[in-house]
């Protein structure tokens, strides 16, 4: 039983180090409102005639194991807020100078709050704080997680989003090179937006992957100059 739980705490302590090294950047998620999706790995997406979305599901972790120690994380201030105006440290700055360094970020939402935001602010102040950071990478890639188009009707689901297209070469700006449409908001706004989402993304320089107008272009691979 002691070789168990010992297993089932340093399983949960990797999987915290796994989500540390993650780079949050930004979110739609309201404090009232919480979008519970099960965890899940996306494939690819092809559309229009084979709207196939491949996926893995896995259960959510056991909560009978010892608990997690408290999060070494750093607290990032938020907008506004004393030293708000600091970007993140380099990360690894000790790095041989032939290293390959790749920011490889999580969910990017440019719609919902965070376009109101821009709507206020500019399409540039969500990226303020992470930019030196990102463009410090040789190669930085978000799963994208909205659609961006002027195209499309909501799907019957609870949680869409859709951003403006303009935002996008602020993102660009800010030093993202590649963005995964292979994600579960995808077909958001069905389709024809997500088609538009793909061809936005590429006219302002950030290469796509993940979804495409057949099966082919969803798997096809795609190459950055660094």
């Amino acid at each position: 039983m002691a070789r168990r739980v010992s297993r089932g705490v340093l399983a949960l302590l990797v999987m915290i180090a796994a989500a540390s090294a993650g780079l949050i950047l930004v979110s739609n998620r309201d404090s009232t409102e919480v979008e519970q999706d099960e965890t899940t790995t996306t494939a690819a997406v092809t559309v229009p005639e084979t709207m196939t979305l491949t996926t893995t599901t896995s259960a959510p972790p056991s909560t009978t194991s010892a608990p997690p120690p408290p999060s070494t994380r750093p607290v990032i201030p938020p907008p506004g807020s004393p030293g708000s105006d600091e970007e993140p440290a380099i990360f690894l700055p000790d790095l041989p100078p032939e290293a390959v360094q790749i920011a490889a970020m999580g969910d990017v939402n440019l719609g919902g709050t965070i376009g109101e935001l821009i709507a206020r602010s500019g399409p540039s102040f969500p990226w303020r704080r992470v930019s030196g950071l990102l463009n410090a990478a040789d190669i930085a890639i978000v799963n994208f997680e909205c659609s961006a188009s002027y195209r499309g009707t909501p799907e019957a689901k609870q949680y869409t989003f859709q951003a403006d297209p303009a935002s996008l070469p602020a993102m660009r700006e800010a030093g993202v090179d590649i963005a995964s449409l292979a994600i579960n908001h995808s077909l958001d706004f069905g389709p024809d937006a997500l088609l538009d989402t793909a061809a936005n993304l590429s006219a302002a320089g950030i290469a796509t992957i993940g979804a495409g107008a057949n099966e082919d272009a969803a798997w096809r691979p795609t190459t950055v100059d660094s």
